[in-house]
């Protein structure tokens, strides 16, 4: 009688043991299935080049999106965006990105990138925008990441990225960013009617 109620007792352990796995693959599918909101594109304009966000740490990624308009592009264009990262108890920048462009009527793009912590310890990549064709792409920017930048254009599923991994100060930056909350975003252009050529739209995730 006693080994009988044993072998009962182990088998609604199995038995809860089987049940309880099932139930934890079907959550854990659930989670890997489940689609990403999709991000929510807001208009960054010339006339209203500042933009500020609470709360904006370096795991947060940044999208900034170049759609091109129907007017060709029939001369150089210049344009910058810019990213710094504050924390709430500070007015002194904790660290600075920003990417120059320059788009050319045959479709070249030209410019650089660089990371920012002052006049000596900062890094700049020149050859990343290089590879774009055009103006229409898509950028995000992950400060805390391993690949700071990562571009994305129409057509090509592997983004191109920039990681600034051959800069020793890029390190420094990282870890001069971690207590960051807080940023601004910043767009520039000393020409005008940029935007008679190309929009860019910005989206924000947390």
């Amino acid at each position: 009688h006693y080994f009988i109620q044993s072998n009962l007792s182990i088998m609604k352990s199995i038995i809860l043991l089987v049940v309880s796995t099932a139930l934890l693959c079907q959550v854990t599918r659930a989670r890997r299935t489940r689609p990403r909101p999709r991000l929510q594109w807001n208009n960054l304009t010339i006339d209203e080049p500042v933009i500020w966000w609470e709360g904006f740490t370096p795991s947060t990624r940044l999208f900034l999106k170049f759609v091109p308009t129907d007017k060709q592009i029939d001369k150089r264009l210049y344009y910058r965006t810019t990213l710094t990262l504050f924390s709430q108890t500070g007015i002194v920048p904790l660290g600075m990105a920003w990417l120059d462009y320059n788009f050319y009527p045959d479709g070249v793009v030209e410019g650089a990138e660089w990371v920012y912590l002052n006049d000596v310890e900062s890094c700049k990549e020149q050859e990343l925008l290089h590879r774009l064709e055009g103006v229409s792409h898509i950028l995000r920017i992950r400060p805390g990441a391993d690949k700071l930048l990562t571009f994305t254009v129409p057509g090509d599923r592997k983004p191109k990225f920039g990681s600034f991994g051959d800069c020793e100060h890029y390190g420094k930056w990282r870890e001069a960013i971690k207590p960051a909350d807080r940023a601004r975003l910043q767009s520039y252009s000393a020409m005008e009617g940029v935007e008679d050529y190309f929009t860019v739209q910005y989206a924000i995730r947390s």
